[in-house]
């Protein structure tokens, strides 16, 4: 079965539930339009500072390859990255970045996908230790809390291994040989505190900014969300956001939200305007960057020279 047909029959099933959901509570769906729009201005500076956050993950990560980037050519792959999610599932935007990368600065394939990869094992496990933090301070039941611990708990400890520890299995095919490179070319900076404090200060930041952006968005439908709910539910967020099965995650992010919402005690109708809001924002603010930015990366496009990259014997 194509990956775009397993998307469209996920999505669809999404579309399903979500139709079985609202059905009978139209009266409360009529509250989506009672939105306050001031809080609009906050939570757009918010996305945006989070997405130059997320430019200077890239940044880092590409250190760790030998990639050299500037911080604007950062932003720019990161913007057009997203709009690229958000148009295709299956993370097809991050396919393109891996093309611009190929034929801009000759950095491999696989590579990309070694970077990708380490970058959403390294936010896992710096939202995992955070949700441990933050679970202690859930005003729920304990049985309730120690379950929402034990995930994070899991999911920490998971990454962690993958990422420092774990042995890579050495598979004779050249794609996999790439892959484990990748895994051993981040290993190596393991001992680099300087350099893994930074990037979990960036970790840390672009959590932050996303709490702030959550709070302002319940703020926008009258409700005041305290900060170690809005953490939560941010974490939970970031739980399922590497999924991408459908486009923007549509359905994924709202089921993990509606979830916690419900252990949190927090209104679920209050939290899928929310995401309704958050998500008509980023869309606003991602279409017409990302062609502005996309036209500033790609105007003085030079190939890269055709030797291999510094960082491997042979280019793939």
């Amino acid at each position: 079965m194509k990956k775009n047909t397993i998307s469209i029959i996920v999505l669809l099933g999404f579309i399903v539930a979500g139709a079985l959901f609202l059905r009978g509570r139209t009266d409360e769906l009529a509250k989506i339009l009672e939105v306050d729009l001031i809080y609009v201005i906050p939570i757009s500076m918010a996305m945006i500072t989070r997405s130059l956050l997320n430019g200077h993950k890239l940044k880092l990560l590409g250190q760790v390859y030998g990639l050299k980037l500037k911080l604007q050519e950062c932003w720019g792959l990161q913007v057009v990255t997203l709009f690229g999610n958000y148009i295709t599932a299956l993370k097809g935007g991050d396919s393109a970045r891996a093309v611009y990368l190929k034929k801009k600065h000759k950095f491999p394939y696989t590579y990309s996908v070694g970077l990708t990869g380490m970058s959403y094992l390294f936010d896992l496990m710096i939202s995992s230790l955070l949700g441990v933090i933050f679970s202690f301070l859930l005003p729920i039941s304990n049985e309730v809390k120690y379950t929402v611990l034990s995930i994070f708990a899991i999911g920490f400890t998971s990454s962690f291994l993958l990422l420092f520890f774990l042995p890579v299995p050495n598979i004779n095919i050249k794609i996999f040989k790439r892959v484990a490179d990748c895994v051993h070319e981040f290993r190596r900076i393991k001992t680099d505190y300087i350099f893994l404090f930074k990037l979990g200060l960036n970790g840390v930041m672009r959590f932050l900014v996303h709490v702030v952006e959550i709070i302002f968005a319940f703020r926008a439908y009258h409700y005041v969300l305290s900060f170690s709910s809005a953490g939560i539910l941010e974490l939970s967020g970031g739980l399922v956001r590497t999924v991408s099965i459908t486009p923007m995650n549509l359905g994924f992010k709202e089921s993990a939200l509606i979830l916690t919402s419900k252990i949190l005690n927090i209104q679920v109708m209050t939290s899928v305007f929310v995401a309704a809001l958050q998500r008509a924002i980023a869309l606003v603010w991602v279409f017409i960057a990302a062609p502005v930015l996309a036209y500033i990366l790609l105007k003085d496009f030079k190939l890269g020279k055709d030797t291999p990259y510094p960082n491997q014997k042979s280019d793939v």
